[in-house]
């Protein structure tokens, strides 16, 4: 008698794994995780020296325009405050992790333009003088401290310089003068500076 054929064993396909993050996703996400660890902090900061620095303009100028900055700065804080204790109560996911990258580099900039707006907003920082040199110092302080909290998100560092330091060289280039051309032009070169640090 003929052996009865026996049909193949059909080949066992192992299940596919899902692909695995890769090392620079998972970085990314570790990034904004350390960036919104500073954020409470940086925050207070910046709003402890709008309150003071606001408080110096209003005495040396009284101006509607002076109210209005500081409540905008003080509006665009409380909104960062808020954020950072939302990304502390319910830690997002790896795949939500880029949308709160955006929200904190949204505060941060909008933090920035503001600061970069009060060199056209404030007629006493227009003359060479004490209040003007602070003003400097400040700028070159909060540049300085929010690029290193900022790192973490390249794109979003060079647009808070720009946020920043564009307006301010702009107002010195408004002046038409050999003095504001090189002021400004020294302050773009610190911003390319800062963005490739």
């Amino acid at each position: 008698s003929a052996p009865v054929p026996v049909a193949p064993t059909p080949a066992v396909i192992p299940p596919v794994a899902p692909p695995a993050k890769t090392v620079e996703h998972r970085a990314r996400v570790e990034l904004v995780r350390l960036a919104f660890g500073e954020l409470t902090g940086g925050t207070l900061a910046t709003m402890g020296v709008t309150i003071v620095f606001g408080t110096i303009i209003v005495l040396a100028n009284p101006s509607p325009w002076a109210w209005l900055w500081i409540g905008a700065m003080l509006g665009i804080g409380i909104y960062r405050l808020q954020l950072s204790q939302g990304f502390k109560r319910r830690p997002p996911t790896d795949d939500e992790t880029s949308t709160w990258g955006f929200r904190f580099v949204a505060g941060s900039t909008a933090s920035g333009l503001g600061w970069g707006l009060s060199a056209w907003l404030f007629s006493p920082l227009d003359h060479a003088g004490p209040l003007a040199i602070t003003h400097m110092l400040l700028l070159a302080a909060i540049v300085t401290g929010s690029t290193r909290v900022l790192l973490p998100m390249r794109k979003g560092s060079v647009v808070y310089l720009a946020a920043v330091l564009v307006p301010v060289a702009a107002r010195y280039f408004a002046a038409g003068d050999i003095v504001g051309s090189a002021l400004g032009t020294s302050l773009l070169g610190f911003m390319v500076y800062q963005a490739f640090a």
